[in-house]
């Protein structure tokens, strides 16, 4: 098993995330990512993709709360460092299970819930559940951390409502690496000096070197630049010109000298 994982001196706690539905795996797993130093290991309990569902992993597991309840007790088995389990809610279909994965929850011993306001069927064009990820809150004695449409300040105190005792934070902080630093200024009433356009396509530029470096393939790199170039050009004039012309880059220098052709 081949785990690419690179932590900087100046970083926080690092979390590894883990999939999937075999007990013994999962236990192997949690053993090597606990001797790479994770601070927290997460299971998998939302995932919403065919591929991962088809093998009973991600959302699935939120129907199969014997096989999760295997799956935490073999990571709190295996390891020493705080477990935690994220999930989605049931929302509006026709599966019923925030209950009994609440109970299974509380009763395997994790040590935290992240709760993802939403049902793995519905789009991020869907609002956020907040009274869902507040059931959880009132239901367990552990600490509930709530996830979805966190963007600005108003919509952190809207999750903050729910009584969760933190919140993560995706999809925003993709292309806004500042986020965080600014919802924390927010916070305590401190002035936050957002980055100017130049300086936003400099720390895409430094993204995408450091990317290489972790990777050692400027071509998976690259790869990968694609994806998320759209979230740095968010407040670009000419974002489609620039991510057209990024997604038929072949290579870093090309990928520079169009941020600077760009931003600058």
């Amino acid at each position: 098993m081949r785990v690419l994982h690179k932590k900087s001196p100046e970083e926080g706690p690092v979390c590894f995330q883990l999939a999937g539905t075999n007990a013994a795996e999962v236990a192997e797993a949690v053993r090597i990512v606990t001797d790479l130093g994770a601070d927290l290991i997460d299971l998998n309990c939302g995932c919403p993709v065919k591929k991962i569902r088809s093998k009973g992993a991600g959302s699935s597991l939120l129907t199969d709360t014997p096989r999760l309840y295997q799956l935490i007790c073999a990571m709190k088995q295996n390891t020493s460092v705080p477990v935690s389990i994220k999930i989605r809610v049931e929302s509006h279909s026709h599966e019923k299970f925030n209950a009994e994965v609440a109970s299974v929850v509380s009763d395997a011993g994790a040590d935290f819930l992240v709760v993802h306001g939403r049902h793995w069927t519905e789009h991020y064009e869907t609002p956020c559940n907040y009274q869902e990820i507040a059931f959880f809150v009132e239901q367990l004695n552990i600490p509930v951390i709530g996830n979805g449409d966190i963007s600005c300040y108003d919509s952190l105190k809207k999750m903050l409502a729910t009584g969760c005792k933190g919140v993560m934070i995706s999809r925003a902080s993709v292309g806004q690496p500042w986020l965080i630093k600014k919802l924390v200024a927010d916070m305590q009433q401190q002035i936050f000096q957002l980055p100017s356009i130049t300086e936003i396509g400099l720390i895409f530029i430094e993204h995408v070197e450091k990317l290489i470096e972790l990777l050692g393939s400027e071509k998976f790199a690259i790869i990968q630049a694609r994806k998320f170039a759209k979230y740095y050009a968010r407040n670009l004039e000419n974002k489609l010109q620039f991510c057209e012309m990024v997604n038929q880059c072949e290579s870093f220098c090309d990928l520079k000298e169009i941020c600077l052709r760009c931003f600058i």
